[in-house]
């Protein structure tokens, strides 16, 4: 069995193709910004480049800015030409990819209640004649910040 430093040295393995095309993707995407307003800039990126079809693809983390990145594409399109990579461009596709959360964020939010908050949940659980719904306001009202867990 090779070890891992061995198949990135071996320009023929899946995992080296695979990271020579992440690398190449992430030089585009650099190139790319200079071409993009801000904060446009930062959030785009070059998830493919197909010479084959003369297509660049690109995704936009944020959903607000896709519209105003396909108004654009056109300008975009005719700069981007001017530069060795993207010469035979024909097609830019723009595509929405949300950022994946970070490991705490997903899972464990924090949030706190206000102390108005708090004062309405006991109050709600005083008046409150279900058992169960009295229970889990009095839960709730008396959790710590880090306690509290949000559905995403």
């Amino acid at each position: 069995m090779k070890k891992l430093p061995n198949y990135l040295q071996d320009r023929q393995s899946s995992l080296a193709q695979l990271q020579h095309k992440v690398a190449a993707l992430n030089r585009l995407s650099l190139l790319l910004q200079h071409y993009l307003p801000e904060p446009l800039n930062r959030i785009c990126q070059v998830v493919r480049h197909d010479l084959n079809q003369d297509l660049l693809v690109i995704s936009v983390s944020e959903p607000i800015f896709l519209t105003q990145l396909r108004f654009l594409r056109p300008h975009l399109l005719q700069q981007l030409r001017n530069i060795s990579p993207f010469k035979q461009l024909h097609q830019i596709e723009i595509v929405f990819s949300p950022k994946a959360p970070g490991p705490n964020q997903a899972n464990n939010p924090s949030v706190e209640l206000s102390p108005d908050a708090r004062a309405a949940c006991l109050n709600a659980a005083e008046l409150c004649s279900h058992p169960a719904l009295q229970q889990a306001l009095l839960r709730l009202a008396t959790l710590k910040p880090l306690d509290i867990k949000t559905s995403s």
